[in-house]
């Protein structure tokens, strides 16, 4: 496995891959995040949502969500802050499975880690990233 390399950001447009292809599917539009090994971590509202919302720099807008690239399919939604997205999408880094090209692939080489995969976006979503999220510069939670 290479080594992770910082994110960068990019936009993407959404659904795609495997995602695009469901009947259900949402009309395709620009999202605009951080690319983080094959993953893609961004707001739940599009650029052209956002800016109808307010600046597309304000991290209040919404909530973030972790995106497989390759199959566009949501890996977690709901996420307050963009750095527990990025926090996520770098611990799920460690599984090379994530590399796999089809969304029935990737979940059963993750079959034998499906709770410690739970357990990470448990943390990410409502816990304390694994005691990195909920920092405080004068030691009381927040």
């Amino acid at each position: 496995m290479s080594a992770l390399a910082p994110a960068a950001m990019q936009t993407l447009t959404l659904p795609r891959g495997e995602d695009l292809q469901r009947a259900d599917a949402a009309p395709p539009r620009k999202f605009t995040g951080f690319v983080v090994g094959p993953f893609f971590c961004h707001h739940v509202y599009s650029d052209d949502e956002s800016v109808v919302m307010g600046t597309p720099s304000n991290t209040e807008l919404g909530e973030w969500q972790v995106t497989h690239v390759t199959t566009g399919a949501c890996v977690l939604r709901g996420l307050p802050t963009p750095f527990r997205a990025l926090w996520l999408a770098e611990k799920l880094f460690t599984y090379p499975a994530f590399n796999l090209g089809s969304f029935k692939a990737i979940k059963e080489a993750l079959a034998p880690h499906e709770e410690d995969i739970a357990s990470l976006r448990w943390e990410a979503k409502v816990g304390n990233c694994q005691r990195t999220c909920n920092f405080s510069f004068t030691g009381v939670e927040g």
